[in-house]
């Protein structure tokens, strides 16, 4: 299980496949987060949050969510194998991974970062809070 807390939200992973969102005033669950059901998906292997998105990524997959809604705002499956971290700004995401490749000296760990670019119409805007 893993804890964040910046931007108003505090934000749980945990190895049953999901993401909640708390309130942490109130202690109050905002959202559940997971493309599978709670205990059947795969594992949540990096979440990073602001006080309008979350991205997560678990097993070959990158989802940007809306924070505040829960909508699933993007979910990209090609090129995000092992992916160990993320981070992000308005503008890009940064992703950190690593994948195995079978080399002349046998099977290689190589870790790679990729930046991946937000499109225009999918960012979420900035809060007027």
């Amino acid at each position: 299980a893993e804890l964040r807390l910046n931007d108003g939200f505090l934000v749980s992973k945990s190895a049953d496949g999901t993401v909640k969102v708390w309130d942490p005033l109130t202690a109050n669950l905002l959202l559940t987060l997971g493309s599978h059901p709670p205990g059947i998906g795969p594992a949540v292997s990096a979440v990073q949050h602001d006080s309008n998105k979350l991205v997560m990524a678990a097993d070959g997959s990158l989802q940007t969510w809306d924070i505040r809604t829960g909508q699933l705002l993007e979910d990209i499956k090609e090129g995000v194998d092992s992916v160990f971290q993320v981070a992000f700004d308005r503008r890009r995401r940064v992703v950190g991974g690593s994948v195995d490749v079978q080399g002349a000296f046998g099977l290689v760990r190589e870790t790679f970062l990729e930046i991946l670019d937000y499109k225009d119409e999918e960012m979420p805007q900035e809060s007027q809070l």
